[in-house]
């Protein structure tokens, strides 16, 4: 229950493939976060994908096996901050994560065009560091992103994981999942106010069904993004885990709203 897979591991899986996948680090303020993808193309725009919680890199295996994305974008899957390998175990806030984030873009992938991508957890961290690289990227995609400090979910198992007396029965990727959870609410509340600032276009994706980060995040972007910028797909009778169940038509949505940011700007 650790949501993670080694070097070797990896390794071994895409031997039975027909790609060589690289595994790298990145350096940020002493610590390393791991990173998968496979050689880059300067010519072809890069998609970042970041994971919720708990999860790692692992969680979007699919997406850098696509043979269809892969002929037409960079793939760059993360192990955020805290799970997977990068500095498994501990905790980072949301803004520490995007801090992350942002530096890597900027060190790693400064001649593609980027898209970010997060799913769950992973959609305040990549709304965050869109805020911060301004125009360094192209567009970012939130899917089922829990953003709304008013409407966050627990459950009990959560609580289990993050209260002492039985914290020591999880995994430290349930253990750091919860305190993401106990502080979130608290953390998106302090950065609310920088959502409006982004300049750049995002386009969130939700399900009407969803019982993890419910439906009325859809309604919270659109009260708080710039509306010339902020852009919805609400997805009827889906729930929150939407890009690993319907990945064929996600991919397709992707592609739309890539296409759509890389069209000549017309004055």
């Amino acid at each position: 229950m650790n949501f993670r897979k080694s070097t070797k591991s990896l390794e071994k899986e895409f031997s039975k493939t027909n790609h060589d996948i690289n595994i790298s680090y990145h350096d940020f303020n002493g610590q390393q976060m791991r990173y998968l993808h496979y050689d880059q193309k300067e010519s072809l725009p890069t998609l970042i994908f970041v994971h919720g919680a708990p999860g790692s890199s692992s969680s979007f295996l699919p997406y850098l096996k696509d043979s269809s994305l892969n002929n037409d974008f960079n793939i760059v899957v993360i192990d955020r901050p805290g799970y997977g390998y990068s500095d498994y175990g501990t905790y980072y806030p949301i803004a520490t994560q995007a801090d992350w984030l942002t530096n890597f873009v900027e060190k790693q992938f400064s001649n593609t065009s980027v898209f970010l991508i997060g799913h769950s957890f992973g959609g305040p961290v990549v709304s965050h560091a869109a805020q911060r690289l301004d125009n360094k990227i192209k567009g970012t995609i939130m899917i089922a992103p829990a953003l709304d400090p008013e409407n966050e979910k627990y459950f009990f198992g959560g609580k289990l994981a993050y209260h002492k007396p039985t914290r020591w029965l999880f995994s430290k990727a349930w253990q750091v999942s919860a305190d993401e959870k106990y502080q979130h609410a608290a953390e998106l509340k302090k950065l609310e106010h920088l959502l409006g600032q982004i300049k750049t276009p995002v386009l969130h994706i939700h399900g009407t069904n969803d019982k993890i980060a419910p439906y009325v995040n859809l309604s919270y972007s659109q009260t708080h993004f710039n509306p010339d910028f902020i852009s919805i797909y609400s997805w009827d009778n889906q729930g929150h885990l939407i890009p690993f169940k319907e990945q064929e038509k996600t991919i397709e949505i992707i592609r739309n709203f890539v296409a759509k940011c890389l069209l000549p700007q017309t004055n």
